[in-house]
């Protein structure tokens, strides 16, 4: 691409020089105005390859795999069975005091929402309520009475 663009601009000059150093009839002088015309079209479109194939985004793709080979190893630590137990206690009451600690974090947490919303409708579903039992009983009265 290179020598096309490079080899194109050695023909524009040589045909520009040749219009300032010969004075020949208007028809060649003419000509070679086309052909430098030409010539710049092919450079113009040369140059624009150029700066395209210079944007232009190579990608490529990478496989990579990671494999660990480890062999665990048989290590016989045998610690006494009260230890264990005590272990096992101390870790079950951690995690008995922990949930409990989140169990009653989300009471306190919810709790005083809830108490709000509880207070600030239970007038007014009491109240509709009501309304609506009376209405039913004195829908169904007449019924009764027949």
């Amino acid at each position: 691409m290179n020598a096309k663009l490079a080899a194109a601009r050695v023909t524009e000059d040589r045909l520009n020089r040749l219009v300032r150093e010969h004075s020949g009839k208007l028809g060649e002088y003419l000509e070679v105005e086309k052909e430098i015309a030409t010539v710049r079209g092919q450079i113009e479109d040369l140059e624009v390859q150029e700066k395209k194939r210079a944007l232009r985004v190579s990608y490529g793709a990478v496989q990579l795999t990671l494999k660990e080979e480890y062999a665990a190893r048989f290590d016989v630590q045998l610690a006494a069975l009260s230890a264990q137990f005590r272990s096992s206690i101390v870790d079950g009451l951690q995690g008995a005091i922990l949930q409990g600690s989140a169990g009653l974090s989300l009471m306190l947490r919810y709790t005083p929402s809830l108490l709000f919303w509880v207070v600030l409708l239970y007038w007014p579903s009491r109240w509709a309520w009501r309304r609506l039992r009376a209405f039913l009983s004195a829908r169904n009265a007449p019924i009764m009475a027949q």
